[in-house]
């Protein structure tokens, strides 16, 4: 298991993951100029002979991080890597002297908020009909640091 900052040379496999795992997935540019962008930060965890298997993506805004994006291909879901990802996030947050990370996440995505709420993470408001595809409420979340 390795993490790291993403490089151009991953955004083939980003984009990979996030058409798997998205309703309304970012185009290739996005992830060009995710990279480009001066409070962003985008990292993949990478497996030995696979590859990248998942991302994140936080825009550091003054004392404030946004969770972006997070993924892990199906395949490698459950092997713990989403969990070491969103500890990445948050400790890069503290380092950058971020008092909270927030987030958005669907509803439905069950699997999603248990690993949000066991890295304490609390619901502060829902955008009903937030996501078009499918149709489903965001649920907006904070952790404090």
């Amino acid at each position: 298991m390795r993490l790291r900052l993403a490089q151009i040379s991953d955004l083939e496999a980003i984009v990979q993951i996030e058409q798997e795992a998205f309703g309304n997935p970012w185009p290739h540019d996005a992830y060009v100029q995710e990279l480009e962008r001066e409070y962003g930060r985008v990292e993949v965890a990478e497996a030995p002979i696979v590859g990248v298997v998942g991302f994140s993506c936080t825009w550091h805004v003054l004392d404030e991080a946004h969770l972006m994006r997070i993924a892990v291909r199906a395949s490698h879901q459950r092997c713990g890597w989403g969990v070491r990802l969103l500890e990445s996030v948050v400790g890069a947050a503290r380092r950058a002297g971020c008092i909270e990370v927030s987030l958005e996440v669907a509803a439905s995505n069950t699997a999603a908020l248990g690993l949000y709420k066991r890295a304490r993470f609390e619901e502060t408001g829902r955008r009903l009909g937030y996501y078009r595809l499918p149709v489903d409420d965001a649920v907006l979340m904070r952790c404090r640091l």
